[in-house]
């Protein structure tokens, strides 16, 4: 086995081989690295889920390490480095074991104090019309700054990280050619607040209270069918709730908004597919070329229509049951 092992040394390169034998002296000189390595040799692919390869393991051990390598700093106050406030947009190098969030991805500041080393951000992820699915923990609000693209906000996947996991505090903007600070609008801000009623104090959304959960035997007639779809993952104030009417308030902001509950066609109509096929709308793609033939709101508009012709079937003038024939 040594044989073999000096034969494939020899093999190697000058570079490489220096590399290796370098490695090699602090194996044997260093016990944290020795148990170390043993372990990561031991590192397997998961038989529980199968994307879960070694490689992707030892990759994530990686990221791990690159992070770990910085050094905490501070400024010449004892203040710790580098500055972030709250709404900040952070690039942050995740090292997440198994399904917890892995890799680069943008994050938004939530919880800062220049005392302490460790900040909570929210993690995002891109939009994408035609499969991101959006609910009261994670929804889109458009595009945040000077930065590309529309934001996607994980809200159930908040987490306190060392400021050694960020990579990035300032960004390139392309319109001024410099490395800025992206921070989200005050309409964001409050997007993420009420975000942060569903998942830390439990609030429900419009949509699943008072909409799919309440009386089952009606479907809703939006007063602004446009402006009111941005408030179905949202928690509302309620003024008025009757089987005929729901009268809300968005939180921060005093106008007051009304859905109406009409009757509907119920043979041969399935309310609750009517009501995901709607709220669930995704862009249509064309598989062959991957463009999109139909965007996420013509899709949205088709599903809320269907929603109306079931209303209006019922409501149509009819014989005793209140069905056409």
């Amino acid at each position: 086995m040594l044989e073999d092992f000096l034969r494939d040394l020899l093999d190697l390169p000058p570079s490489e081989r220096d590399e290796l034998l370098a490695l090699n002296q602090h194996l044997m000189k260093d016990r944290q690295i020795k148990i170390i390595t043993k372990k990561l040799t031991q590192i397997t692919d998961d038989t529980g889920m199968a994307q879960f390869t070694r490689e992707d393991t030892l990759n994530r051990i990686s990221r791990y390490v690159e992070s770990a390598k910085n050094h905490i700093r501070k400024d010449d106050n004892g203040l710790h480095l580098p500055k972030a406030s709250q709404f900040m947009i952070v690039r942050v190098n995740f090292a997440g074991l198994g399904t917890e969030l892995d890799d680069v991805h943008y994050a938004i500041v939530w919880e800062e104090h220049r005392k302490r080393d460790n900040i909570s951000v929210i993690p995002t992820t891109s939009f994408k019309p035609e499969s991101t699915l959006e609910t009261g923990l994670t929804f889109n609000i458009g595009h945040v700054d000077f930065l590309g693209g529309e934001t996607v906000v994980l809200m159930d996947q908040i987490i306190s990280i060392s400021r050694k996991r960020l990579q990035a505090v300032r960004h390139y903007n392309h319109g001024t050619g410099r490395r800025e600070i992206a921070k989200l609008s005050k309409d964001q801000q409050l997007r993420i607040k009420d975000g942060f009623r569903i998942y830390g104090l439990h609030e429900a959304t419009l949509f699943n209270e008072f909409i799919r959960d309440s009386f089952k035997d009606t479907l809703p007639e939006f007063q602004d069918p446009d402006v009111q779809f941005d408030h179905l993952h949202r928690p509302v104030i309620t003024i008025q709730n009757t089987k005929d009417e729901l009268i809300y308030q968005l939180y921060n902001d005093t106008r007051q908004f009304t859905i109406s509950r009409k009757l509907f066609a119920k043979p041969g109509v399935n309310r609750y597919q009517l009501l995901i096929d709607w709220i669930n709308a995704k862009a249509e793609v064309d598989r062959a070329t991957l463009e999109i033939v139909k965007s996420r709101e013509e899709v949205r508009k088709e599903g809320y229509a269907k929603i109306q012709a079931a209303i209006e079937a019922w409501e149509q003038p009819s014989g005793e049951d209140g069905l056409t024939s």
